[in-house]
């Protein structure tokens, strides 16, 4: 990549901070992904032509470092064996870049189309956010891919031909339009209410479009990270519940 990130303690091309994480050189959890984002867009922004591959790379090691900060969720006193923890590496995976950045792909696609590339502010989700949660991924991440994986056949199914208009217009969506920060408030506020917890197929089915169930995702996942929620799972194959 031509461009270079400027965080707080590092500075220098994506690919070089990725491996630093790796290398475990820099700790992940002092890396705000929602900031580099914000760099990429703008630089992404400022070309006259939108160079695809680029942002092909950026999508993989961005979800390369995601991957790395959702691990970091996982117990660390439950001893995994080598093939177990492969399989999950390979799901989480495949999740964010098949999921999730190939729909954001497709996006980026679209807009270069159309000719309107769009420029998102940073997320300080701190701003926002009060009152914390103790955080707890005590849950199979098989289950919790199946879940987001329901909601989105889920939405398929509900699609007719009578519905080809909305689907269409779903797409004229632009990313702002649905921000992870009010899906961050809607399941805040839906807790409040909910004093037993929700269970994630509650917070994440009947989404209106696909794109509002990915950022719905996203927003569990983002909270979850901060300790604000906590995501539990009473057994492998059982529901997994949010509170």
């Amino acid at each position: 990549m031509s461009y270079e990130l400027q965080l707080d303690g590092f500075q220098g091309p994506l690919e070089v901070l990725y491996q630093l994480v790796k290398k475990n050189k820099i700790e992940i959890s002092e890396i705000s992904l929602a900031s580099i984002t914000e760099q990429y867009l703008e630089y992404i922004e400022s070309l006259s032509v939108i160079n695809l591959d680029l942002a092909s790379e950026f999508m993989i090691i961005a979800a390369e470092l995601m991957e790395i900060k959702i691990r970091t969720l996982l117990p660390k006193e439950e001893k995994k064996g080598e093939e177990e923890i492969e399989d999950e590496h390979s799901l989480v995976k495949r999740l964010k870049e098949y999921e999730i950045f190939k729909k954001a792909s497709m996006i980026l696609q679209e807009y270069e189309e159309k000719g309107t590339m769009f420029h998102q502010r940073a997320l300080d989700i701190g701003d926002f956010i009060g009152e914390e949660i103790e955080v707890n991924l005590d849950l199979d991440l098989i289950d919790l891919k199946k879940a987001f994986m329901d909601a989105l056949k889920s939405y398929r199914a509900m699609k007719t031909v009578k519905d080809q208009k909305e689907e269409k217009e779903w797409k004229k969506l632009r990313i702002e339009d649905i921000r992870i920060e009010d899906r961050i408030d809607y399941i805040l506020d839906k807790l409040k209410d909910a004093p037993a917890g929700l269970s994630f197929a509650e917070l994440i089915m009947n989404r209106e479009n696909r794109l509002e169930i990915i950022v719905t995702f996203l927003a569990i996942l983002e909270l979850a990270r901060l300790s604000r929620i906590r995501i539990k799972q009473d057994k492998v194959f059982s529901k997994i519940f949010i509170d």
